[in-house]
């Protein structure tokens, strides 16, 4: 079988490596590997499209599988993914040349995909399929101006089907992170705790203990795993948003944080750590009579910045923090403008 278009965890690896470690290793033993995978994927393309697919967004409910997202789509925005991701090893290697070599591929693949797929009148990608305005948006194909009026197609397609998740193991991880970057933490918790097929909360009311390969029950084919790691990727939303615990994307082995909880999210509190190579980052907070309480962890060599979004707080949270423990009270209601 060929390797799936959709690989992109082989440059991940070296990113994440050094992005959580600070190990370039990887990056540096691999990262001639790199380009000959993804040249062999440019190889693949016809009119600057990868038609070269395998799984593409694998395993939608079986209900819903007429809205899958379009094979020759997913390759394409995956090799823009990779694109994207290999102009950012080169810069953590150094390789100047390289680093203008993929931004443009990618900048060119943009075009190409947007001209095929998506209706800039409506802006939506075909007919609003869940999968592909989820992929859109996370992986940031999506014209600037237009994000917004895409997340709401993204959005008002999740609640057309009952605030259910009819994405692919591709594409649904990219859900999850767009509708919390977007203050909609509440929906991402909704859809998980949905207890109706096909879902998280399903497999729950039907006992599971482990997640499942599929979202059905029962089904007669040879896919009936009851204990499968394919769709355990919404858990990182828990740190990232819920806790507020996100890694700079810049960071080399933790030492640069962003430190930002979703009050949004429909909770009373929530407590949360990251261990890390530099030592425990921790972000715990509790509602209390009109506010929140927060306090926060910082390891020694990490430098975090503090951003409470919509929601005043109390203190100065300007500038950046170094080593130690501190407390903040939050006011516990959106900033409105006057």
């Amino acid at each position: 079988r060929p390797a799936d278009p959709v690989s992109a965890s082989y440059i991940l690896m070296g990113i994440l490596s050094y992005r959580y470690y600070g190990d370039v290793a990887v990056l540096k033993s691999h990262y001639g590997n790199y380009v000959k995978w993804v040249e062999y994927l440019q190889s693949r393309c016809e009119n600057g499209l990868l038609t070269f697919s395998y799984y593409g967004d694998w395993v939608l409910p079986q209900i819903y599988e007429s809205e899958v997202a379009d094979n020759v789509f997913v390759s394409s925005i995956f090799l823009y993914w990779q694109y994207k991701l290999m102009a950012e090893a080169a810069k953590i290697l150094g390789f100047s040349q390289d680093i203008s070599r993929f931004e443009k591929r990618a900048e060119e693949l943009k075009k190409r995909i947007n001209a095929k797929y998506y209706d800039f009148s409506e802006k939506d990608y075909r007919s609003s399929v869940q999968g592909m305005l989820a992929l859109a948006l996370g992986i940031g194909i999506v014209p600037e101006e237009d994000r917004e009026a895409v997340f709401e197609k993204l959005v008002r397609n999740i609640n057309a089907h009952g605030n259910h998740s009819v994405c692919g193991n591709q594409s649904y991880r990219h859900m999850f992170y767009e509708l919390c970057e977007n203050g909609r933490t509440d929906l991402a918790l909704d859809i998980l705790r949905n207890k109706d097929y096909p879902g998280w909360g399903y497999m729950l009311e039907c006992g599971a203990t482990t997640l499942w390969e599929r979202w059905e029950r029962e089904i007669k084919t040879e896919m009936n795993s009851f204990d499968h790691p394919m769709f355990t990727g919404f858990d990182a939303i828990f740190y990232r948003y819920l806790g507020g615990i996100r890694i700079n994307d810049e960071a080399c082995a933790c030492n640069a944080v962003t430190l930002s909880p979703e009050f949004s999210c429909g909770l009373n509190f929530v407590h949360c750590s990251l261990d890390t190579v530099r030592g425990e980052i921790r972000c715990d907070w509790e509602r209390k009579n009109g506010t929140i309480d927060v306090k926060i962890k910082i390891p020694p060599t990490v430098t975090a910045k503090i951003n409470f979004g919509k929601y005043k707080c109390r203190e100065d949270i300007s500038g950046q923090y170094g080593c130690g423990e501190y407390c903040f009270t939050v006011e516990d209601k959106v900033e409105t403008k006057a």
